[in-house]
């Protein structure tokens, strides 16, 4: 298989009005489908737009979108876009049938929720690769799935089948989803066959023999047995494979820096490849292909034809509406720079008269604690020497007259 890096995931949305359980219904069906390298419980809203989906299709690795809708006149559309730069396919849904639908009409319908783990093989069948439009087709249905290596893939891995059938005649494109089952066929007349499958299941009812004198008879007449199972298949649909046994060549020795190998075919064995319908089924028409995601220059309409007067005037259009996008464009991008710029002027501002606030405060703390450092001293220390010097003499002359008295 290819790298995991490089398979292309889809998106299955639906978009605009209420389609209503039918649509909405082929949408899960569809994702289905693209199982399992899709979203396959997504969630939409009423409120989403194109655009959320655009900006999402980035980060998650989506390659297509795979949009349903109704048109303006009611009818159900399927848009296919390759992200990020298109082209958008348009179809019609002229005709669907959902799983649903094709499980009722079976006897024994299989189910697809087991069967899950890898995509299906993709086969296009008779669409013309002439016009550019139909290669622009033929290459966007390629790339919706990853490819496939016939040397390195595991058969047994695949086991579903997109067919997607191009009829010339109506130019509508028929899509089919089959389960694809590989069995041993076995050899012998209808009647040994079918006497094998009764043997596997024993629910199935014996065959009538009344009107046969033997066995034999029952055994030895193809046409006895007739059609009565769905593992009775037509020649058409066997393929036969050869069981190979490896042997070592003659000549070979030990020493040899390689072993050498004979391949023997010792059994072939043939193989009924049958298909059982998963559903669903759609019937498309193509309508227009754009260059972009759903906007953009329309480069094919199924419906309309232009002049070359017309296209040049609708390509001078498409790039004078280009031009003004990309001058809106650029002028946005200006001014998220210049409001990011005074955003940022405006922080710094902010952060320099913290920083001059936190310094101011700082200072202030600094002279209160010299202050009431000042205010702790003692009364002596606040005294002049002379002073006390003549505290002194005047307590002694006091002292003297005391004494004389």
């Amino acid at each position: 298989m290819a790298d995991a890096s490089k398979v292309p995931q889809s998106m299955v949305i639906q978009l605009g009005e209420d389609p209503g359980k039918a649509l909405s219904q082929l949408v899960k069906d569809t994702r289905v489908i693209m199982s399992p390298h899709t979203a396959a419980k997504l969630r939409e809203r009423k409120s989403n737009k194109l655009r959320d989906f655009l900006s999402m299709a980035g980060p998650l690795s989506v390659s297509h979108l795979l949009i349903f809708g109704l048109s303006k006149s009611g009818i159900p559309s399927l848009r296919i876009a390759k992200t990020p730069r298109g082209p958008t396919l348009h179809f019609r849904i002229e005709a669907y049938s959902l799983i649903k639908d094709v499980i009722k009409s079976q006897r024994r319908p299989k189910s697809v929720r087991a069967d899950l783990a890898a995509s299906p093989l993709l086969v296009l069948n008779g669409f013309p690769s002439t016009t550019p439009a139909e290669k622009v087709v033929i290459s966007m249905f390629q790339n919706m799935f990853p490819p496939i290596s016939a040397q390195t893939v595991s058969l047994n891995a695949i086991k579903r089948i997109l067919l997607l059938h191009y009829d010339a005649k109506t130019g509508m494109i028929e899509l089919r989803h089959y389960y694809l089952k590989a069995e041993e066929v076995v050899q012998g007349s209808r009647g040994v066959r079918r006497l094998r499958t009764i043997a596997k299941n024993k629910s199935k009812p014996l065959p009538d023999l009344k009107k046969r004198s033997d066995i034999s008879e029952y055994l030895l007449d193809n046409a006895a047995a007739g059609y009565t199972s769905e593992s009775e298949i037509e020649e058409d649909g066997t393929v036969e494979t050869a069981v190979l046994q490896a042997t070592a060549a003659a000549g070979s020795s030990q020493g040899d820096d390689e072993d050498h190998f004979d391949a023997k075919i010792t059994e072939r064995r043939k193989k009924a490849l049958r298909l059982t319908e998963l559903g669903p089924r759609m019937r498309l028409r193509l309508m227009k292909i754009e260059e972009g995601v759903c906007d953009g220059k329309v480069l094919y309409h199924s419906l309309i034809t232009k002049s070359a007067e017309e296209i040049q005037a609708l390509d001078k259009a498409h790039a004078e509406k280009e031009q003004l996008k990309a001058r809106r464009r650029a002028e946005q991008e200006k001014n998220v720079k210049a409001k990011l710029e005074k955003k940022q002027a405006k922080k710094q501002k902010l952060q320099a008269k913290k920083e001059a606030q936190q310094n101011a405060d700082q200072d202030d703390h600094n002279e209160d604690d010299n202050l009431s450092m000042s205010d702790v001293k003692s009364d002596d220390e606040s005294v002049n020497v002379s002073d006390m010097e003549d505290w002194d003499l005047e307590m002694a002359a006091e002292m003297n007259s005391s004494d004389s008295e």
